[in-house]
């Protein structure tokens, strides 16, 4: 024998031998378990090499070939499901190891199911096929009974569907057999004739696999199994056993049935993908229980792989192939991973109640890392394995002009981010008031840390040489720089303020996590040298910054979040559409890199590139989110939100913009225009605000539209590039530092007592005095390089009167934020001015900066020279006088929040923390599950999917 073929034969008996050995002998059963599972594991790391060396192996045992004898097959999706299987069931059984409770039957079961999955994934006959599915469902049956309880009934169900899923696959193979007189997979591939009873036998054998896979509405029996069951069986119900019936329906599928593909099958299948995709993604979201709600992500994950059937009949089949078993890969890792975290924190808080679950205490950080982890592949956070799944189902849909499952799914992604992030909402919670000792130590939780481990590895590091990491593209050119400098000041100085703040101590560990995850994402777009290297670290800073901002839970952090939440998922879902659209566009080549997609672009892809951009902006319109979730955030967070992070969405659209193609030129008086309205709607709506975060916030809408208009200069024919960018380098580098002291600065100044008070607020008259563009400051040079480039359009006769107005509205809304810090007063008490005074260095520092380094870039120049002359000088002091008088015939204005068209308010309402119960349509939609897992309507919704079917594929052949 070759050593593929021993290999083959190792990892299925080796499990098989181990499962009798531990049930003669069950004193030795985890010593025997460990052994096979090192075996196995091994054996089929050998197997992925082989077949990546070798290609496909078939092994005809005892030498007989089909039909007579039976054959096993190895290729690279099989060798990989065995490698996901061995690390799943390897896993748990380390996790079970580490467990207090033992029983001695659990070893044998565990080893039995191993054993049925390997010979699953290696038979190419449908009989042994059978076999392997019926020793699973019975391994795993047992499994499940014995937590007990409320399982029993669970076991029940999901036993009755086993066998109900196994009577129709057998009579599909029946026929098939009756037929043609073979049971092997590739000679009825070259067999099959498009007949009735073809037709039917495929119908049956999809049925029974889609009852297997608890694939919408067929997924009665998977909720209770898998959230009953004890966790370590939940883990590989969920990573590998539902995967399996799923993996066999997609190889018939690709393989015999595949001529039976067509618009009507497909289209059968794609329907149950959605369904399974928004109906399970619905009940996971209204779950009140940590395993239930990650049960019910299984059905809608599955639902992204099952559109592998309906873009199978496309040009882009094998983007399609590729993208649903990347999918199930990844789901096996991240599931398994999840569910053995979720049982270690429910035995450390003694409960899995959503409602009443801690935060990350001091027992249970590895946990909730592992969750962490786990749930950014599941959501498709790149460069996970789950992101490049759906990225790859993505591009197979654009590239067939499948626009409907393109807008599944994106709200198949929505829905997951929805029901991930109320798992990550516990995390910021104080630690609980439970037991929060892990029951077997650390060990207990490091099986689930691996396995996301190795999800999150997998989008870099995928068999057959396909991976991530080579098409992103980092670099440090002069758009990077000039970004990169005052983005690592303000994390810096920000960072040495957060940790110098007597924050809550329950939650400073994930305050820690979410600043460094923001952090690193930032860094990586800023460096990005294409579209999905700048997605990638949007993503990732975009998912943490939503930590960062319901990090205090107040109401209004929490009403904050879900609105920020919510507009980042449209602003991430565009920006993915449009990427995965460049990607594979004729015109581009296959290149992401920002000059082949700005030329070639179709316009309505530039439209999702601009959406998104522009919500990341907070571009009037699309602001909603910004003036609510900035003054929620903690001080340093504040800082860096408006400071550093809201420049990636203008970092994005200079670099589209940067090559001066024709398509843009007609966008340049629309951006002008819109750029200065918001500038001053920004200022009218911080007026009438009456906090001084509020009022930053406000003022960022303001600044922004400033930024907006210079992206407009871009745009203008008549400015180059090369042109325009002092104006955006002098703007990122003075609004970001100034902003971020101003918020710090806000955050101290109220900390400080004494004299130190007027010192803090004395000092914060510099950046104020900076963004309103006074003689001297940054916010000069920007004016002023603004009004020279601007001279060479038709468009300078009125953007520069709308820059002097512009200061002068400035000028009001930071003399009100300073007058309203000066009426708080300073802190009370020695605590407060002790306190407050370790915070003032980096807030000093940051004061610098921002004074200095504007000069630094551009003093020299021509902007510098411009905003020392005289002229310029005289010309900045009377917007000054003019804002200061105006403020004060307005010094009646009422301080008071807006009530009336508060941007996001009716959103926020639409999204209450913990009230999505209260919603009548999902209370609806609640009530049709129950009914859902009713045996009668299981029977009827059988018969209703079989008749169809059958005859549309019937139909399809040309019956």
């Amino acid at each position: 024998m070759s050593q593929p073929d021993m290999l083959m034969v190792l990892v299925v008996c080796l499990p098989l031998i181990g499962a009798i050995a531990t049930f003669v002998y069950p004193v030795r059963a985890v010593t025997v378990t460990a052994l096979c599972a090192a075996g196995v594991l091994a054996a089929s790391a050998a197997l992925v090499h082989a077949v990546w060396q070798q290609g496909a192996w078939r092994l005809d045992l005892g030498g007989w070939t089909a039909p007579l004898g039976v054959g096993w097959q190895i290729d690279g999706v099989s060798a990989s499901l065995l490698l996901l299987t061995a690390m799943v069931c390897a896993a748990g059984a380390a996790h079970r190891a580490a467990e207090s409770e033992q029983s001695p039957l659990f070893w044998p079961l565990w080893l039995f199911l191993w054993g049925a999955l390997n010979a699953l994934f290696l038979s190419v006959d449908l009989f042994n096929l059978y076999v392997a599915l019926e020793v699973l469902s019975l391994a795993a049956v047992a499994l499940i009974a014995m937590a007990g309880g409320g399982a029993l009934p669970a076991a029940w169900r999901y036993l009755l569907a086993s066998l109900l899923g196994s009577t129709v696959y057998l009579l599909g193979v029946a026929l098939l057999y009756g037929r043609y007189g073979i049971l092997d997979i590739g000679l009825i591939a070259e067999a099959l004739v498009l007949d009735l009873p073809s037709a039917l036998a495929a119908a049956l054998i999809s049925l029974g696999l889609l009852l297997k896979a608890a694939v919408f509405p067929l997924h009665f029996w998977l909720p209770s199994a898998h959230g009953r069951a004890p966790s370590v069986v939940s883990a590989a119900l969920s990573g590998v056993v539902v995967a399996a019936a799923l993996y066999l329906l997609a190889m018939l599928w690709f393989g015999p049935f595949a001529a039976f593909q067509g618009t009507w099958p497909g289209g059968l299948f794609g329907l149950l993908a959605v369904g399974a995709m928004l109906w399970g993604g619905t009940m996971a979201l209204m779950q009140r229980r940590l395993k239930m709600l990650i049960a019910y992500s299984t059905v809608s994950q599955f639902g992204f792989a099952l559109l592998v059937l309906p873009l199978a009949g496309g040009g882009a089949a094998d983007l399609a192939w590729r993208g649903a078993m990347v999918i199930i890969l990844s789901h096996g890792l991240a599931k398994a991973s999840l569910f053995l975290a979720a049982g270690c924190i429910a035995r450390a808080c003694g409960h899995d109640r959503l409602d009443a679950l801690g935060g990350m205490g001091a027992g249970v950080v590895l946990p909730w890392l592992a969750l962490l982890l786990a749930g950014a592949s599941l959501l498709g956070l790149p460069p996970t394995g789950g992101f490049v799944g759906k990225w790859w189902l993505l591009q197979s849909a654009l590239t067939n002009g499948a626009w409907l499952w393109v807008v599944a799914i994106l709200l198949g992604t929505v829905l997951t981010a929805a029901y991930l992030f109320r798992i990550l909402a516990v995390l910021l919670r104080p630690a609980g008031q439970g037991r929060q000792a892990l029951a077997g130590g650390r060990w207990a939780a490091l099986p689930a840390l691996v396995l996301a481990l190795s999800a999150v590895a997998l989008g870099m590091a995928l068999p057959g040489g396909e991976a991530l990491s080579p098409a992103l593209s980092i670099g440090l050119d002069a758009t990077a720089r000039g970004f990169l400098l005052p983005a690592v000041l303000l994390w810096l100085l920000a960072g040495a303020f957060a940790a110098r703040t007597h924050a809550v101590p329950a939650r400073r560990a994930a305050f820690a996590v979410l600043w460094l995850a923001a952090l690193g994402g930032n860094l990586l777009l800023i460096l990005a040298q294409d579209l999905l290297t700048f997605y990638t670290g949007l993503a990732i800073m975009s998912f943490a910054a939503w930590g960062l901002v319901v990090h205090e839970r107040s109401r209004k952090a929490l009403r904050a979040g879900w609105l920020y939440l919510a507009m980042a998922m449209g602003a991430e879902l565009a920006l993915l559409t449009a990427v995965a659209w460049a990607a594979i566009f004729p015109g581009s080549g296959g290149s992401l890199a920002f000059t082949s997609v700005a030329g070639t672009a179709p316009p309505l892809l530039l439209l999702l590139l601009g959406l998104g951009f522009g919500v990341k902006i907070g571009v009037l319109g699309l602001h909603a989110w910004l003036p609510r979730a900035h003054p929620v955030a903690p001080v340093p967070a504040s800082a860096v939100l408006s400071g550093v992070m809201i420049k990636a969405g203008l970092l994005g659209a200079w670099r589209l913009l940067e090559p001066g193609t024709a398509q843009v030129a007609d966008l340049a008086a629309p951006l002008l225009a819109l750029g200065f309205a918001g500038a001053i709607y920004g200022v009218v709506m911080g007026l009438r605000s009456g906090a001084p975060k509020a009022m930053l916030g406000w003022s960022s809408v303001s600044q922004m539209g400033l930024a907006t208009a210079a992206l407009g200069l871009v745009a203008t024919p008549e400015v180059s590039a090369e042109a325009a960018w002092p104006v955006l380098l002098l703007f990122v580098v003075n609004h970001g530092l100034s902003k971020g002291a101003l918020f710090l600065g806000a955050g101290l100044v109220p900390q400080l007592g004494g004299a130190w008070w007027w010192r803090g607020w004395w000092v914060l008259w510099l950046p104020a005095l900076s963004l309103a563009a006074a003689p001297l400051t940054g916010g000069a040079l920007v004016k002023a390089a603004f009004e020279i480039t601007v001279e060479a359009s038709v468009y300078s006769v009125w953007v520069v009167p709308a820059l002097a107005v512009t200061s002068v509205a400035t000028t009001m809304l930071m003399w009100r934020f300073l007058w309203r810090l000066h009426a708080a007063g300073p802190g009370r008490g020695d605590t407060a001015h002790e306190g407050g005074l370790g915070l003032f260095p980096p807030y000093l520092a940051l004061v610098v900066l921002a004074l200095v380094l504007p000069w630094w870039h551009a003093g020299a120049a021509e902007p510098g020279r411009y905003a020392l002359s005289a002229g310029a000088l005289l010309e900045g002091l009377w917007p000054l006088a003019v804002g200061v008088l105006l403020l004060g015939l307005l010094a009646r204005l009422p301080s008071r929040t807006p009530r009336a068209g508060e941007p996001g308010r009716t959103l926020a309402r639409l999204l209450p923390p913990g009230g999505l119960q209260r919603v009548r349509a999902l209370r609806q939609i609640v009530i049709v599950e129950r009914r859902l897992h009713g045996w009668p309507v299981v029977g009827r919704i059988v018969m209703c999917l079989l008749l169809p079917l059958a005859f549309l594929l019937w139909l399809q052949g040309g019956g």
